[in-house]
């Protein structure tokens, strides 16, 4: 890229997918050397603790609606 190579090429000659090279060109025009280093592959988030979360809030409120504490709408 740097060196004037097109991304698909640059792809092939890496193994990896067109997505993937464009990814890493995208990282080293914003943040240059530093954007090459290894990064986790670990998800930010977790869907079933977010889910879980959102679940113990609903039975929350149905809780304190049923309670009449003033929660929820009128």
């Amino acid at each position: 890229m740097d060196d004037g190579w097109p991304v698909r090429r640059a792809a092939e000659r890496f193994q990896v997918s067109h997505t993937t090279a464009a990814r890493w060109a995208g990282r080293y025009r914003t943040l240059g050397v530093a954007g090459m280093s290894d990064r986790t592959s670990r998800p930010q988030r977790q869907a079933h603790e977010e889910a879980k979360q959102r679940k113990d809030g609903e039975a929350r409120y149905a809780g304190a609606v049923q309670a009449g504490t003033g929660l929820g709408p009128i």
